[in-house]
């Protein structure tokens, strides 16, 4: 297959795969399957439908948190959630991003997420989305293939 090319050189494009770097979210959730999410970019978490990551638990505000990717890695910001937001049982200050690091667990209301870092380019095509939208993909080629 091949790459597309961001700019004129070859070389430029390896040099951003390499450099790419994503992060997870297992997510473990009282009444669902526990859940792993592939974060890139800025992903909203809530209660709401609207966010990238819904929590359904009723603990959880309906726009509760934020991460914000950056050069160094990821960021959480606490919207002013109703019940706030935990890293590593210590509330994060509302409004003010909070650098995390790997391993650490985060607690939305009755929600638990432990953080994991990562420098493994992320599969082809989730960009921001859920790493389930991945599975599911993957899982309809491969019943194509079946087919």
């Amino acid at each position: 297959m091949t790459p597309i090319i961001i700019d004129d050189s070859k070389e430029h494009y390896q040099e951003r795969l390499d450099a790419a770097v994503f992060a997870q979210l297992f997510i473990t959730e009282a009444g669902r399957p526990d859940r792993t999410v592939i974060v890139q970019g800025t992903v909203t978490i809530g209660r709401d439908a609207e966010n990238d990551i819904v929590l359904a638990s009723q603990a959880v505000s309906r726009h509760h948190a934020m991460l914000l990717r950056d050069d160094v890695g990821l960021l959480l910001v606490d919207l002013e959630s109703t019940n706030g937001t935990l890293v590593n049982g210590v509330l994060a200050p509302p409004g003010e991003p909070v650098r995390l690091n790997d391993g650490d667990v985060l607690g939305f209301g009755q929600v638990v997420a432990r953080y994991v870092a990562s420098s493994t380019p992320a599969p082809r095509g989730v960009g921001d989305h859920c790493a389930e939208l991945a599975h599911a993909q993957d899982a309809r080629r491969l019943r194509g293939l079946n087919r």
